[in-house]
């Protein structure tokens, strides 16, 4: 058994399309162990998360670094491989977490400051109660961001990628729950579409924010075998992720969470 056989690893941008096109000189190997990798364990991987564009978004910049050629506000694409998925994706999802960012102001460079995995464990306050969620008095939100963190595989690819809904996107984590509690199932025996929908800031102009629901796929189920693949890697990425040994793309969270707070307050 290959020494990374059992770890979630990241996909490449189409992972279906890249199998497909195994040249024929590789297909001899096929179930071999893959050489040149021996070292790569799970402290060398990063999951990516499911970004939404918005048309702030570095990436709808030409001059930015970060700029994806082809991506259009209301598009959602890989944090890790640039993949643009579109404004609707389908996803099987393992579990969920909740964890709380507290991010250095955009105009001064961005970044974070503290992050609080579990939603209470401050960093800046010796790991007690979050000491920057509160509301302010006048409306203004707390400067410690909330997420809702579901960790998912693409549906029917098997790529594994973090859903973080924040923001306007917390509503939808929440009916997002409700739904899954309401099916009397492990989340993962179920099919979730995960839409970008337009809406309408204070000023009136369009953002767009998430809208989940169950999939027509399959009548929203998985079958008996994806069940039970699903079952294996819920288990191995619960482990990697609260142990640490595998973390998650964070090279652009700060700009999507920023670009979506301006959207919905401008």
């Amino acid at each position: 058994m290959a020494k990374n056989e059992e770890l979630v690893k990241t996909a490449p941008a189409n992972m279906a399309t890249i199998q497909d096109s195994r040249p024929e000189y590789l297909k001899e190997r096929e179930g071999k162990e893959v050489r040149g990798l021996e070292e790569i364990t799970s402290n060398e991987m990063v999951l990516p998360r499911l970004a939404l564009c918005q048309n702030t978004s570095p990436q709808r910049d030409r001059t930015n670094p970060k700029y994806i050629s082809g991506l259009q506000e209301g598009n959602f694409f890989n944090s890790l491989t640039k993949q643009i998925y579109g404004e609707k994706i389908t996803v099987m999802p393992l579990f969920f977490r909740l964890s709380r960012i507290y991010f250095k102001d955009i105009n001064e460079g961005g970044g974070i400051i503290c992050r609080a995995p579990h939603g209470n464990d401050c960093q800046l306050n010796d790991g007690k109660a979050c000491i920057h969620s509160a509301w302010g008095k006048d409306g203004t939100h707390p400067p410690c961001t909330e997420f809702y963190n579901y960790a998912c595989l693409i549906y029917p690819t098997n790529e594994p990628i973090v859903v973080s809904l924040k923001v306007t996107g917390i509503k939808a984590g929440k009916e997002w729950n409700s739904m899954m509690r309401l099916r009397g199932a492990d989340p993962f025996a179920g099919l979730y579409d995960i839409k970008a929908i337009p809406a309408r800031n204070a000023t009136g102009q369009t953002y767009y924010t998430y809208q989940i629901v169950n999939s027509i796929h399959d009548a929203g189920w998985v079958n008996a075998e994806q069940f039970k693949y699903n079952e294996k890697q819920y288990t191995v990425m619960s482990k990697q992720l609260d142990s640490g040994a595998v973390k998650v793309d964070e090279s652009t969270i700060s700009d999507e969470a920023f670009a979506m707070r301006d959207a919905s307050e401008m």
